[in-house]
This record gives C-alpha cells, sequence and structure tokens, in this order.
C-alpha cells in the first residue's frame, strides 16, 4: 500500500507495557460467625448472600490484586466485578464492568485464612448476614465476627484443560471505544463499515479510523498483550474521525490484556477496565 510509505515521516506514538495484575486461584468465601459460604443471588440481581451450607454451591470468584492490599473480585462466568454500595444498605452485587472506588476493596488479615473487607468508596467492612436473606453489605464500622471471612481455594476438575484463548489473527471491526467519561461506546455508525484492524500472523497490523493509516507490532500470550511500533500517517483529522481517531490510539497505549473468542474480543487496560471491543467482519 502506498500509505506505508508515508511511515518515514509519520508520527511515533509510543505504547507502554504494563505489567498485568496478578490474579490468584479462583475462591470461595465463607462467613465466620455463619459458617455459610458466598452465594450469588440471581434471583436479587446478583446480590452477594452467605447462604450456602456446601462448597460445592458456592460462588467461584476471581481474586485480582491491584496495589498494597487491596483487592477486587471477578465473577468468572460473566467477566463482570464484584461492586459494594448498592442501594441504601451499601450491599455487595456483582454485574460491575470495570473497577473503580466501589469494586475495590482492602484486605485486612487476620489470621492463616482469615480476613476482613474493608470498601475503599465509604471506609466500612463488608458484614455478612444482613437481613433475613444473609446478604453482605459495607456497614461496619468494627471487625467482629459478622465482618471475619474464610478463604477457601476452590476446587479445580482434575486435569481440567485451560480454555484457549483465541488468535487475534484476523480481519476486525472496531466496534466499541472508551470514550472521555471512561466507558464504552460504540463507534459513530458513519464510521463503523471504516473501522477495522487488520492482525497478520506474524503480529503486524494495520488499522484505519477514518483518518490515519496506522501501523504497528502485536504481540500476545494467551490473554497478554504487547503492542509496539505504532506509527500513522500524518494526515489532520477533525471531527468525529479525529476523535476516534484519538481514542483509538489511546486505547492501544493503555492495553495490556485481551479476552473473548473469535467473533468477539475485548481490550482491557491494568485494573480490568475494558478499552475497545473488536468483532470479527
Amino acid at each position: 500500500m502506498k500509505w506505508l510509505a508515508a511511515f518515514l515521516g509519520a508520527t511515533l506514538f509510543a505504547v507502554v507495557c504494563l505489567p498485568v495484575p496478578a490474579f490468584a486461584d479462583i475462591v470461595h468465601l465463607k462467613s465466620l460467625r455463619s459458617g455459610r459460604y458466598v452465594t450469588l443471588d440471581v434471583d436479587r440481581a446478583g446480590l452477594l448472600a452467605a447462604t450456602a451450607q456446601k462448597k460445592r454451591n458456592a460462588a467461584k470468584l476471581e481474586l485480582v490484586r491491584l496495589s498494597g492490599n487491596r483487592i477486587a473480585f471477578r465473577v468468572p462466568t460473566n467477566n463482570t466485578f464484584v461492586r459494594a454500595g448498592v442501594g441504601d444498605r451499601t450491599l455487595l452485587s456483582a454485574g460491575s464492568p470495570r473497577i473503580e472506588g466501589w469494586e475495590t476493596f482492602e484486605m485486612h488479615p487476620l489470621s492463616r485464612h482469615r480476613f476482613a473487607l474493608r470498601s475503599l468508596r465509604n471506609g466500612r467492612y463488608v458484614r455478612a448476614g444482613v437481613g433475613r436473606a444473609s446478604l453482605l453489605a459495607a456497614v461496619s464500622r468494627n471487625i467482629g465476627e459478622w465482618e471475619t471471612f474464610e478463604l477457601v481455594k476452590a476446587q479445580s476438575r482434575p486435569h481440567a484443560r485451560k480454555p484457549a484463548i483465541p488468535s487475534l489473527h484476523g480481519n476486525w471491526q472496531i466496534r466499541m471505544v472508551r470514550g472521555e467519561d471512561g466507558r464504552l461506546a460504540p463507534v459513530a455508525p458513519v464510521l463503523a463499515q471504516a473501522a477495522k484492524i487488520e492482525v497478520g500472523r506474524t503480529g503486524r497490523f494495520t488499522a484505519f479510523t477514518g483518518c490515519n493509516e496506522i501501523a504497528g507490532r502485536l504481540s500476545q500470550d494467551r490473554t497478554r498483550i504487547r503492542v509496539s511500533r505504532v506509527v500513522a500517517t500524518n494526515r489532520g483529522c477533525s471531527g468525529k474521525r479525529g476523535e476516534l481517531e484519538r481514542r483509538f490510539l489511546g486505547a492501544l497505549r493503555s492495553a495490556i490484556r485481551v479476552n473473548g473468542n473469535r467473533q468477539r474480543m475485548t481490550f482491557y487496560e491494568r485494573g480490568g477496565r475494558p478499552l475497545m471491543v473488536i468483532a470479527q467482519n
């Protein structure tokens, strides 16, 4: 393509690859006071409750370590995060698409397997057994038995194979990119057909969002990715085309992880916040 010759005079964008957060094993939470395991109540919009007598009926949560003693909980079945602050009672619920203040907790170790959780957003400790439904809520000022939990490792299936993460090789349409408000926003219909990214087998990619031609390298190790050597032609862009290009390049700079399938892939930054969604043509 002729535009490749323009790379010698193109603007170079440095893309920083940040380390992926450390993910612990899948775990269960168990209330010390009631001896019940924490579940996700699908009939109550994913609220967390300490109701299961057996571990096999407990919710499986993935522990996401952020910084220091700060953590988040990811629900593997739907790739959402647990948040506090639901309703007047600041209940805990699954379903949040990203990690922010309400999704961040401080883990306070009490003994080898026992700990308390403190909401970063309101500074209150998580208590089990709120109301007759034994719901979890960030309401307590002090740590007692109701605020103490056990971390129980979930039993994995013997010899279970890890699910394969599809390669990014192929032709993709750019469907959604994070906006100024931090939320994923669909690509405007007038640009949707033109906004594409093509990834070759060697990791070389080319992209177009309606203005400049963009190229670079993308390396992938399962869910981890590293984007580098990003260059673009130097055509001035304004309006919706310029805005989309700026947001797309910002997503490339911050992306460190992907997840999805051969039809749809989501790019994530450190902390688990989604940056961009691409889909097969």
